[in-house]
C-alpha cells in the first residue's frame, strides 16, 4: 500500500494518512533518517501495521466473545433485541445517534469490555524519568505495565467480578453510567489512540448483528460455550460453533 501511494503521490491531493506521512518525509528529508525521527519509511510501515491490527483484531475478538456470551445468556440477548426493536424498529439499521437511547445495549458492551479484559496488561510503557509513586521508586527507562485485568476483576470494586451482569452499569433511571474502572484501552496520557474509533466501530457492528440475527447453539444437545479465555497479549475465546438465525 505504501509503495502504491508513492507511485501516485500528489502534493496537491493528500488523501489519507499514508499520503500525509509521505509528505512529512518530503518536507523534512534532512532528518527523515535520523535515529529519533518518526519521519522515516520503517516507522511509517510499522505504524500502518499497528493501525490495521488495532482496527481489526480487538473488535473482531470482542464480537466473538460477545456472541458466545449471548448464547450463554439468552435473557440478555432477548432484552437487547427488545430494546433495539423498540428504539430502532425493523425498517432500518441502528446508527450512532441511537446510542443514548440504547442504554441496556451499551451496558452489555461495557460488561463485555470488563469481563473479557481483552488486553489484560495493556501496552507496555517506559518511564521517561525517575519518579516516586506511593513510596516506590521507579527508575528512568523502567518498563511499566498496567494490570488492567486486576482492576476490571477486583472484588473490592465489583463485588461479583466473575458474574456477567450488565445491570451493574445501569442507574436507578435505567441510564447507562460509565465508570473509571472499565479501562479496556489502557490508562493515562499514553492510552490507546484508537479508543474513540474502536468504541464507535464496536457499537455499530454489535448493534447491526443483534438487529439482524439471534445467536443460538447449533442444536439442543450442543454444549454451551466454556467462556474460558486463551491467554496471551490479547485474550481470545475458544473456538465455538453457533447458529446465527435471521430475525424477521
Amino acid at each position: 500500500m505504501i509503495e502504491s501511494h508513492r507511485k501516485n503521490f500528489d502534493t496537491d491531493n493528500l488523501n489519507d494518512l499514508i499520503d500525509l506521512w509521505l509528505n512529512e518525509i518530503r518536507l523534512h528529508k534532512s532528518d527523515a533518517d535520523g535515529p529519533n525521527s518518526f519521519r522515516n519509511p520503517d516507522n511509517m510501515a510499522g505504524q500502518m501495521l499497528l493501525l490495521f491490527l488495532g482496527g481489526t483484531d480487538p473488535t473482531s475478538n470482542t464480537l466473538r466473545w460477545g456472541s458466545q456470551y449471548l448464547v450463554r445468556y439468552p435473557k440478555v440477548q432477548d432484552r437487547i433485541h427488545r430494546e433495539i426493536d423498540t428504539v430502532v424498529g425493523r425498517n432500518r439499521l441502528p446508527k450512532l445517534d441511537d446510542k443514548l437511547n440504547l442504554p441496556y445495549t451499551q451496558a452489555v458492551i461495557e460488561e463485555l469490555h470488563r469481563i473479557i479484559s481483552l488486553f489484560p496488561l495493556a501496552a507496555f510503557h517506559v518511564a521517561g524519568d525517575t519518579t516516586t509513586f506511593r513510596g516506590y521508586t521507579i527508575p528512568k527507562n523502567s518498563v511499566v505495565i498496567s494490570n488492567l485485568y486486576a482492576v476490571m476483576h477486583s472484588p473490592e470494586i465489583w463485588g461479583d467480578p466473575e458474574e456477567f451482569r450488565p445491570e451493574r452499569f445501569l442507574d436507578d433511571k435505567g441510564n447507562c453510567r460509565g465508570t473509571d474502572e472499565v479501562i479496556p484501552f489502557g490508562i493515562g496520557r499514553r492510552m490507546c489512540l484508537g479508543e474513540a474509533l474502536a468504541t464507535q466501530e464496536l457499537f455499530i457492528f454489535f448493534t447491526h448483528l443483534l438487529h439482524q440475527f439471534k445467536f443460538e447453539k447449533t442444536s439442543e444437545d450442543a454444549p454451551m460455550p466454556t467462556l474460558k479465555p486463551i491467554d496471551g497479549v490479547v485474550t481470545h475465546p475458544e473456538k465455538y460453533k453457533l447458529r446465527a438465525i435471521k430475525r424477521d
